[in-house]
């Protein structure tokens, strides 16, 4: 939901990270800052800023596959991202009737509807223009109303947050010493 949060800001500021994948976060805390840590996003070096492109026509490049403007490298980087957080690794696409699809089977408990939804919504947008994107705001709400919802997941959430801060004390004090 973080993640969303991040690319629905550098997007109304006409930014595309071009490069969105698990390596490209960090999870950050400054101490004396905030309780929780925060989702950092790394590496700009293939961002495109659409302000500054020289042609600011309708016109979209299409790159293989088929697949029009340059917003959709973020929308499937965020499908990566995401895959790799629920498979462990990272996406395998295919098509099935002129869609692009993940493959891998989910698990019964993982909101299955959902997370068909989200990867077909992230992975197939229908056109460049912003009223035709998924909303990344819809989405991010989406995803945090689960946790809300489902006590299960957020007692999860919860577990995973504090073997995610205890991992990085440790390694935080290692460095240190």
């Amino acid at each position: 939901a973080e993640l969303l949060g991040l690319l629905e800001i550098l997007h109304s500021m006409k930014i595309v990270h071009a490069d969105i994948k698990p390596d490209n976060f960090l999870i950050r805390h400054t101490p004396s800052t905030r309780v929780e840590s925060s989702l950092q996003l790394i590496d700009f070096g293939k961002a495109i800023d659409l302000v500054l492109e020289s042609d600011q026509t309708s016109e979209t490049e299409t790159s293989s596959g088929g697949r029009q403007g340059k917003y959709h490298l973020d929308y499937f980087g965020i499908a990566g991202s995401a895959y790799c957080l629920l498979f462990g690794k990272y996406i395998e696409v295919s098509t099935a009737k002129n869609r692009w699809v993940v493959k891998g089977q989910f698990k019964r408990w993982w909101q299955v509807k959902m997370w068909t939804q989200f990867f077909d919504d992230m992975l197939n947008p229908k056109g460049e223009e912003k009223e035709c994107l998924p909303s990344l705001l819809k989405w991010r709400q989406r995803l945090l109303n689960l946790f809300t919802e489902s006590d299960e997941l957020r007692i999860g959430l919860t577990r995973a947050r504090e073997t995610i801060e205890m991992k990085y004390l440790e390694k935080w004090r290692r460095c240190a010493l």
